[in-house]
């Protein structure tokens, strides 16, 4: 499926991406270093391929049925590649919650963004509060947090008492709102 550059970030909420940048949420719990999570989104390659990357964990996480699991993990991932030197970008590959979509399917991309927008808000907000609790000032990231993270979800995967709280603080980024997306398709 081809989409305008303009239109896929919209749609995901991402405010803006320069051909050589990246933009990143990212929350980690003080009180408990195994829940966190991180939304990372950046071109690759000199513009010509857009990674969206997000993993969040839970933990006493309640399903719509009612029952409570020890742990879950939100995971969203989007590429796609831009077709030569115009501001369309074909997706070449979108994931959510472990299962693979096929990258023509609409529906499934219009969920997946969308998907991606509130649960990126979601890391944006626990982190914003988490902050305010604990009274510190919001702070402008490492070099390189999504990496951080990266490292931590998959140590917290192989083995989660390993699980340490070495991970930095995120930086406050506004989302823009949906309303108004554009609706045309390529």
């Amino acid at each position: 499926m081809d989409y305008d550059f303009y239109e896929l970030l919209h749609k995901m909420g991402i405010p803006e991406l320069s051909e050589k940048d990246s933009i990143r949420w990212n929350y980690m719990d003080a009180s408990d270093p195994s829940i966190g999570g991180f939304a990372d989104a950046r071109m690759e390659a000199d513009g010509h391929y857009l990674t969206v990357e997000l993993r969040h964990l839970k933990k006493n996480y309640e399903d719509d049925n009612g029952r409570i699991h020890s742990q879950k993990i939100d995971s969203f991932t989007l590429k796609a590649r831009r077709l030569g030197n115009s501001e369309l970008f074909r997706i070449s590959e979108i994931e959510f919650d472990g299962k693979d979509y096929d990258p023509n399917d609409t529906a499934m991309i219009e969920l997946g963004m969308g998907i991606f927008y509130s649960r990126a808000i979601e890391i944006n907000t626990l982190m914003i509060e988490q902050k305010l609790k604990s009274g510190t000032e919001l702070k402008k990231p490492v070099e390189n947090p999504a990496e951080n993270l990266r490292s931590h979800f998959k140590q917290f995967m192989e083995a989660p008492a390993k699980a340490t709280n070495d991970l930095a603080s995120g930086v406050v980024v506004q989302f823009r709102p949906r309303q108004g997306a554009p609706i045309q398709r390529v």
